[in-house]
C-alpha cells in the first residue's frame, strides 16, 4: 500500500472511532441529563442521532457522523475478513471476528440512518425497534431460539467487555497516554458501563426467548429505562450514563492512539505484536 493510500486508509479508521465516540458521549450524556432531571431522555444510537436532527448544525453534524460510522464499519469488517489484528483461527478468534464483522454491519445501518436523517428521508421513526425486530425474528422457523440464542450472545458479550476492562486488554490495541492515571481509570469505566448495558440488553433477549414475548426484549434505550425504574435507579442511570460518556471520549483516544494495521501487510498480521 502507497504511503498515501495508507494514510487515507488509517485516516477513515480513525475518523470511524472518533464518530462512535460522539455517537456514545450522546447516549450516555442524554442518559446523565435524565437522571438528574435536566431534560435528556434514555434512547440508544438512533435516538442520539434523531436529537441532532433538528438543531442548527444538524445537517452537517450527521454527515460527517454518517461518514465517519461509515469509516468504522469499514474498518470492523475489513478487520475481521482479514485477520488484521491476530484473532486467529481458534474458536475465540473466529467468535471475536464474526462479533466484529456484525459489528461492522451495525455501523454500516446506522451510517446509512445519519445520512437519511440528514437529508429528511425519515421521519426519525418511533416505538420500540427492538421489540418490533424481536417479533419479526420470532416469526420465523426456530425464530424463538434464534433470539434466546442472539441473548445469550449478548451476555457473553457483556462478560467479555467486563473481562477486558478489570485487565485492562483495551490497553493491547490502544497507546494509552499514561498508565494507571486517570485517564486509564476512565476508559476502564467506561468500558465497564458499556458491559452493564449489553447485559442488561442480552438478559432482556433471554427472557424474551424463553418466554416467547417479543414484549420483553428491550434495546439500549430500554435497558437504561430498567435501570432507571430500579431502586436508586436515578444514581444507577447517572453512573452508568457518564460511564458511557467516558467510552464515547475512549472513541476520540482511539482515533488518536488506536494501532491500525495495514491490510495490505498480509501474512506479517499472524505474526504482528501489540504493545501491552
Amino acid at each position: 500500500m502507497t504511503p498515501d493510500r495508507k494514510n487515507l486508509y488509517q485516516n477513515i479508521a480513525r475518523a470511524g472511532f472518533a464518530a462512535r465516540g460522539v455517537t456514545y458521549c450522546l447516549v450516555g450524556g442524554l442518559a446523565f441529563a435524565a437522571a438528574i432531571g435536566s431534560g435528556g431522555q434514555t434512547t440508544g444510537s438512533t435516538g442520539a442521532l434523531r436529537t441532532l436532527a433538528d438543531s442548527t448544525w444538524g445537517t452537517v453534524l450527521l454527515v460527517l457522523i454518517g461518514v465517519g460510522l461509515f469509516g468504522y464499519g469499514m474498518w470492523r469488517c475489513l478487520s475481521a475478513a482479514l485477520d488484521l489484528e491476530n484473532q486467529g483461527g481458534g474458536a475465540k478468534g473466529k467468535a471475536r471476528r464474526i462479533g466484529h464483522f456484525f459489528s461492522g454491519l451495525f455501523h454500516f445501518v446506522l451510517a446509512v440512518y445519519a445520512f437519511m436523517l440528514a437529508f429528511g428521508l425519515t421521519g426519525g421513526g418511533g416505538g420500540n425497534r427492538a421489540q418490533s425486530l424481536t417479533a419479526r425474528i420470532m416469526e420465523w422457523p426456530g425464530g424463538r431460539w434464534i433470539v434466546l440464542a442472539l441473548g445469550v450472545i449478548g451476555v457473553i458479550v457483556a462478560l467479555e467487555q467486563a473481562d477486558k476492562a478489570i485487565r485492562e486488554r483495551y490497553r493491547k490495541r490502544t497507546r494509552i497516554p499514561e498508565k494507571g492515571g486517570w485517564v486509564n481509570r476512565g476508559i476502564k469505566i467506561g468500558v465497564l458501563s458499556r458491559a452493564v448495558v449489553f447485559g442488561i440488553v442480552g438478559g432482556f433477549l433471554v427472557y424474551a426467548g424463553l418466554t416467547a414475548n417479543p414484549d420483553q426484549a428491550r434495546g439500549v434505550g430500554g435497558a437504561l429505562d430498567w435501570l432507571q425504574s430500579q431502586a436508586w435507579g436515578g444514581i444507577l442511570l447517572a453512573v452508568v450514563g457518564l460511564g458511557l460518556v467516558a467510552f464515547g471520549l475512549f472513541g476520540f483516544i482511539q482515533a488518536r492512539y488506536r494501532i491500525i494495521p495495514d491490510p495490505e501487510d498480509g501474512a506479517s498480521h499472524s505474526h504482528r505484536a501489540y504493545p501491552a
